[in-house]
This record gives C-alpha cells, sequence and structure tokens, in this order.
C-alpha cells in the first residue's frame, strides 16, 4: 500500500512540474527515490536467486554500485537545483558523507 502512495505522490509531482508549480530537480529527486526503493525491495525479494547465480561477491558489488550510481544521481539533482552554487556543493558532499556511511 506504501508503494502505491508513493506512486500517485511521483504522479502528482510530475503533474505540478508540467503545471509550472514545482521545480524539476524535486520531482526528479523523488523520482529517483521511488525508483531506488522498488530497486532495493526487488534485491531483497530475489537476492538469494541472484546470490547464487552470480556468486555472492558480484551480487554484493552490483548492490554496491547501484547504491553508488543512485547517490551521486541524487547529489548532481541537488547541484543542478542550487544553479551549480557554493552552497549546492557544501550540501552535495555532506549528503555524499551521510549517505556513504549509511550504505
Amino acid at each position: 500500500m506504501a508503494y502505491v502512495l508513493m506512486l500517485a505522490m511521483v504522479i502528482g509531482f510530475w503533474i505540478l512540474y508540467f503545471r509550472g508549480e514545482f521545480s524539476f530537480t524535486n520531482a526528479a529527486i523523488y523520482t529517483v527515490i521511488f525508483i531506488y526503493l522498488i530497486a532495493t525491495q526487488l534485491l531483497k525479494q530475489y537476492g538469494e536467486r541472484l546470490r547464487k547465480k552470480w556468486g555472492k561477491v558480484a551480487f554484493h558489488r552490483i548492490n554496491l554500485a547501484l547504491t553508488i550510481a543512485y547517490i551521486l544521481l541524487i547529489a548532481f539533482l541537488i547541484l543542478a537545483g542550487a544553479h551549480f552554487a557554493l552552497v549546492g556543493w557544501l550540501i552535495e558532499g555532506v549528503l555524499i558523507l551521510i549517505f556513504g556511511g549509511i550504505s
């Protein structure tokens, strides 16, 4: 039920973006986060099959690469939303450190 609600929110954000009431960066960040959550749930559900097929090390590397890609994409979207200002660079650096530490 939560994923259906999140999907409705993402669709709503894009509708607001196309109406001019919401920025592209915000809508894109929410979309990337939604895709990341769906991907992690799929990895949790089918993780055993993938580990058996590719091995634990390859599965871990793929999972880590996807996480890094999502972190960098969100950081870039925040930076673009800040119009590449110094504050955007600072926020990006802090977020990369925080998300990197969490993951």
